[in-house]
């Protein structure tokens, strides 16, 4: 599949919500300016063409929390973010990295518990490597890497679908970061580009979109999606 394809799911999509969720499809903003695109993980990441072409037709959503809750269009209620929003939820997640280097590999970072179960960040000059032994802490899952990049938020949970830019055969794909999973940062969806065919074609045939190991059917509330989980 081609970038083509991608751009025939996004019109199919957005013909869909102006019929039928018109808060949706306001809340889609107008395609991001160049300039903003080439800011996400500048110098670092190779961004994905998936992402590219995304940008290029939405700059993400504007979420609203009233009553139509428009914007949230991603099943499990994840709104699109804009390439600003991208971006700097990059660099957040560098930020991270630079302050707690894992031992064995410098890509990745750890969120840290103290015993009464409370997150920390480890702060630190950047550069300077700390052990677990040397915190007394405990690690707990990855939740986030130099080369991931948040597409989609829930509202201040801190739940974000990312797309990762890894080399390899994960490269693109978008993966939930949930901490409280057993599984923080599974593979949802191989591509973004599966990720909007699946959705586009639960809307279309109004059957279940499964994301992990959780179902969900889409229906229309005060003119914006709202998906119902059903297993």
């Amino acid at each position: 599949m081609t970038d083509d394809h991608l751009t025939r799911v996004v019109e199919r999509l957005d013909a869909w919500l102006e019929a039928n969720a018109p808060a949706d499809s306001a809340a889609l903003n107008p395609p991001a300016a160049q300039g903003d695109i080439s800011k996400i993980g500048e110098y670092l990441i190779d961004l994905h063409p998936d992402v590219v072409t995304w940008l290029k037709w939405h700059d993400g959503a504007t979420a609203t929390t009233g009553p139509s809750h428009a914007g949230f269009l991603l099943p499990g209620g994840y709104a699109p973010n804009t390439a600003e929003e991208m971006g700097t939820g990059q660099r957040e997640m560098e930020r991270k990295v630079a302050w707690s280097f894992d031992e064995e590999d410098e890509n990745e970072a750890y969120w840290f518990t103290v015993e009464d179960g409370r997150e920390l960040d480890i702060i630190g000059d950047g550069t300077t490597v700390y052990s677990t032994e040397d915190l007394g802490l405990v690690p707990a899952p990855t939740t986030c890497h130099i080369r991931w990049v948040p597409f989609a938020s829930l509202t201040e949970s801190g739940h974000d679908l990312i797309v990762d830019h890894r080399q390899g055969p994960t490269y693109g794909a978008v993966r939930r970061i949930e901490p409280d999973l057993v599984d923080p940062c599974a593979v949802v969806w191989p591509s973004v580009r599966a990720m909007f065919t699946s959705v586009v074609e639960a809307l279309e045939t109004a059957r279940p979109v499964t994301v992990g190991t959780v179902a969900y059917v889409p229906r229309v509330l005060d003119g914006a999606l709202d998906w119902e989980i059903v297993g």
